[in-house]
């Protein structure tokens, strides 16, 4: 009887990351070309298909200058439980990474299974493949705590402007679709575990967005955006206040105008949100209220609306 464990290498790690940024970071092109490999090595995609059945082949870079050819097919893709990729070159070999929650954590379960026990000792002589799969995972957890650092919510406040920055993993169209429908925008507006339902939404100029934040427990706060300068795929602005379910604006909570703009890098998008209070006191008073914390949790969503889209 064949024993798998005899031709295969594994490793298994934990990472401080969500399991949608582990799932970005494999899925990429961009991102994984940064961390592909062991230590020295760079990686320049020239196809990455990730479908059932599609290609993925890039040329390795060594430290010294040496090229290697890889080609690999996807033979089984779970989003965000499990990828398995063939490697049609020599040596042949097959890869599996499964991925598994651990609170906020993610675990990864690496499984490269070659077809002969003695091909598996040819590639640790030849290509010290044990050494470079510990490197690789190492590689990656460098390069997802990177990751996460520059996914990070960015807020500045300026006076009675506070200033938000966020890059999104998507062009900007798909953003664009996300903050302007309401059946996308409702899927990650509120964080975690409230959500957010739209009562009407006339996204033109003019038109305006009536909505509730509904809480576990079933609380509404409802909130009532008006839509005054729209630039299709590049910003839109508008005022935005605390109202009733019948859109009468609270007018002992703060209001204020805002901007949004989407600006293309490379195939990500920067959105920048830039909102004007009446006063600093209440720029301090909408943070006191947890809106950092709360929009920082809504972008999380929105990296997985985005992801699916």
């Amino acid at each position: 009887m064949d024993d798998i464990s005899k031709r295969s290498l594994s490793i298994s790690r934990t990472f401080d990351a969500s399991i949608e940024m582990v799932w970005q970071l494999l899925t990429t092109p961009e991102y994984i070309k940064e961390w592909w490999g062991p230590n020295g090595f760079t990686n320049t995609i020239e196809v990455m298909d990730v479908t059932i059945g599609g290609r993925w082949e890039f040329l390795m870079h060594g430290p010294d200058g040496t090229d290697f050819e890889n080609a690999y097919i996807y033979r089984e893709i779970i989003p965000l439980k499990r990828i398995t990729i063939d490697h049609i070159k020599e040596p042949k070999f097959s890869i599996t990474i499964n991925l598994s929650n651990e609170g906020e954590k993610t675990r990864i379960e690496w499984i490269n299974i070659f077809e002969t026990i003695p091909s598996l000792q040819e590639a640790i002589r030849a290509f010290n493949v044990d050494q470079g799969l510990v490197q690789n995972i190492e590689r990656f957890k460098h390069y997802s705590n990177n990751f996460k650092i520059m996914k990070q919510t960015n807020f500045a406040v300026d006076k009675n402007k506070l200033s938000v920055t966020r890059e999104f993993d998507a062009a900007p169209s798909l953003v664009w679709r996300a903050w302007t429908e309401a059946e996308l925008l409702d899927q990650w507006w509120a964080p975690k575990p409230w959500q957010s339902k739209t009562k009407h939404m006339d996204f033109k100029e003019g038109g305006s967005r009536l909505y509730a934040m509904v809480g576990p427990e079933g609380e509404e706060h409802w909130g009532y955006a008006d839509y005054n300068g729209i630039v299709v795929d590049k910003q839109f602005s508008g005022t935005d206040s605390f109202c009733d379910q019948d859109g009468v604006i609270n007018a002992s909570l703060p209001a204020a105008t805002f901007k949004v703009e989407f600006d293309a890098i490379a195939d990500r998008t920067m959105v920048t949100m830039v909102t004007t209070y009446a006063s600093e006191n209440e720029v301090k008073q909408i943070i006191e209220m947890g809106m950092k914390e709360g929009l920082s949790m809504a972008f999380e969503n929105l990296d997985t609306v985005l992801a699916n889209m």
